[in-house]
């Protein structure tokens, strides 16, 4: 959550195109039935907010994060919620997150990040 903040911060365009490519690319898989291609584009989304931050502490705590993803709660996310309602919740999630990244409002995307990780939460029991 304190990346999409750092990256609203940084107002970086090249980036933040990147970002919302990943999104776009993301409904694609949600209209293409695609589950294992959608927490593919998830797992790059994230980690170009975390490029974003400009922050080198948080993306590496990032990347090691989702390396050892198969040992915490969140592993086997994408065989459990394959819902499409619920990936579409997620993208939905994602495209205010951007949006706030892009507006530089650094507050509301912190925000916006910890809705996300919620629902997520939420989704896997955690």
């Amino acid at each position: 959550s304190h990346c999409a903040r750092l990256a609203a911060l940084a107002n970086n365009e090249t980036i933040i195109n990147k970002i919302e490519a990943l999104y776009l690319r993301m409904e694609n898989a949600i209209n293409e039935n695609n589950v294992a291609e959608f927490y593919t584009l998830d797992k790059q989304f994230h980690l170009a907010i975390s490029e974003a931050s400009h922050n080198r502490v948080l993306l590496d705590m990032s990347r090691m994060l989702w390396e050892q993803r198969i040992n915490i709660p969140y592993a086997g996310l994408d065989k459990r919620s394959g819902d499409k309602n619920v990936l579409i919740n997620l993208n939905q999630q994602h495209k205010a997150i951007i949006e706030a990244i892009r507006a530089g409002d650094a507050d509301n995307a912190l925000q916006q990040a910890l809705l996300h990780l919620k629902y997520v939460r939420e989704i896997i029991g955690y």
